[in-house]
């Protein structure tokens, strides 16, 4: 009752821990990096990302401003994220979006340029930068913003990490549920058989701690093939089990060579029995020794990858806050000169206005001095006589405007009736030429008539550029 209690037990934690895995998914580790924006329209002459959980809506990551070049805008900042991917985010056929990217001119929301969203759980076997060109949603100028994404942690890690806790535990009280079994029902066990059993056991451990490409399911089926040789021996102290093992194993020879009765058989129990018990426990604390010891190196390699991964994460921080560091000192040099161009614009400008305030001075003295110079005038008598001169000629120029005025007149009437004249002959012309139509219809002699009627054209043509000439 025990044994099968203790194996329910186990059945139901590993269940319950293989439901619990499957639930809550891995964490993964990703990377970004090389982010650029392609097509960027004009007017956009520095912009910003910004990473923004679809979840809670609140930004995880956002990048300094930086320049628009040729329609080109590229940002300096390598970010990292840990995400939550569980196997329904994979199998499940509707692409879930975690994260969004926005691009941003300022701080207003009129200024965001567009945003696009990202599946991360596609980029979770991505060992490498994998470049992904984004379409901008919500923006119609067709920019396309471009970067690359790297998963630090695969899923074959997380499992490791994960698989031989379980593993372990679960083969651990197995071993130790056959070791209680095989004291209580194994009344016949050779010290031999037991001593090649454990070193079966031991050895089919070190094999599979040994193997690193498949190193849980080498860990299983190498304790799980020691509990098959375990049991095959004990079938092999009853004449109802029948395997290869058993008519194979030494301890089956002895028993099929030895004519000995059931108390003899007793008494071989009582003795055997001690060396029985101390060779399953060595090897129950051998088992356990290796156990631990091949948990600890697996986490001492996992916490190792880990330690790298960090190393190469600070690393590349520190390659970007290297780089950072070089643009803000430029940046600072750049400030120092304009403040310095500054200042002596600020010189001139002040020279300026001192030059400014000596005019000014001087244009008042000019002012007073003038006002002095009229105060000064007294002399009403020329100062009438020169106005009276003044008139004089004024008048003078008005009877000449008014002479030239009449002339003007009379030369403008003389025109109209010229005009009226021209217009008269026009007329008559414009009669004779309908006639001589008429004439030119019914008489024979056409050629006559043409000539004629080219005349009065070339006379017509006379008298408008006498009219024009007139008029001019």
């Amino acid at each position: 009752m025990m044994i099968r209690d203790k194996i329910l037990k186990l059945h139901h934690r590993h269940k319950s821990s293989s439901s619990f895995s499957e639930k809550s998914g891995h964490r993964f580790d990703f990377s970004f990096s090389n982010l650029q924006a392609r097509q960027v329209p004009k007017g956009w002459d520095k912009l910003s990302l910004s990473l923004i959980s679809v979840e809670t809506g609140k930004t995880v990551s956002k990048s300094g401003k930086a320049s628009v070049r040729n329609g080109n805008c590229k940002w300096t900042e390598t970010w990292s994220q840990s995400m939550w991917i569980t196997p329904d985010d994979i199998s499940n056929n509707q692409e879930q979006f975690p994260l969004k990217f926005i691009v941003t001119m300022g701080s207003a929301r009129s200024s965001i340029l567009g945003e696009a969203s990202v599946n991360l759980a596609r980029f979770r076997d991505a060992k490498a930068f994998t470049p992904v060109s984004l379409p901008l949603k919500k923006c119609n100028h067709g920019t396309v913003l471009q970067l690359e994404i790297k998963c630090l942690t695969s899923i074959r890690d997380n499992e490791s990490k994960d698989m031989p806790f379980y593993a372990g535990e679960e083969n651990m009280e197995y071993n130790n549920m056959e070791m209680k079994s095989e004291e209580t029902s194994l009344p016949r066990l050779s010290s031999y058989h037991s001593f090649a059993s454990t070193e079966d056991s031991l050895g089919r451990e070190s094999f599979s701690s040994q193997s690193d490409s498949n190193r849980h399911g080498n860990l299983i089926i190498g304790r799980q093939e020691s509990i098959d040789s375990r049991s095959s021996a004990s079938c092999g102290s009853y004449s109802f089990c029948e395997s290869p093992k058993s008519y194979n194993s030494p301890y089956n020879l002895m028993i099929s060579g030895s004519g000995k009765n059931a108390q003899n058989q007793k008494d071989d129990f009582k003795q055997f029995s001690h060396d029985n018990t101390t060779s399953v426990q060595l090897s129950a604390s051998s088992r356990n020794s290796l156990q631990a010891k091949d948990t600890t190196s697996k986490e001492l390699i996992a916490e190792a990858m880990m330690w790298e991964q960090n190393a190469q994460s600070l690393k590349t921080d520190l390659e970007m806050s290297r780089k950072e560091f070089a643009d803000q000192s430029q940046q600072i040099e750049n400030l120092k000169m304009e403040l310095c161009s500054l200042g002596t614009e600020r010189d001139g400008s002040m020279q300026e206005i001192k030059h400014l305030e000596i005019l000014l001075q001087e244009s008042m003295e000019k002012e007073k001095s003038t006002e002095s110079l009229m105060l000064r005038v007294r002399d009403m008598d020329s100062v009438e006589k020169i106005l009276k001169e003044e008139l004089r000629i004024q008048k003078e120029s008005n009877d000449d405007m008014s002479f030239q005025l009449s002339k003007t007149q009379e030369s403008n009437i003389q025109l109209v009736s010229i005009l009226q004249e021209m217009e008269e002959t026009v007329e008559k012309q414009k009669l004779e030429i309908k006639n001589l139509l008429e004439v030119k219809s019914n008489s024979e002699n056409q050629q006559n008539l043409e000539d004629k009627l080219q005349q009065l054209q070339e006379s017509q043509k006379n008298l408008e550029n006498t009219t024009l000439h007139l008029e001019k």
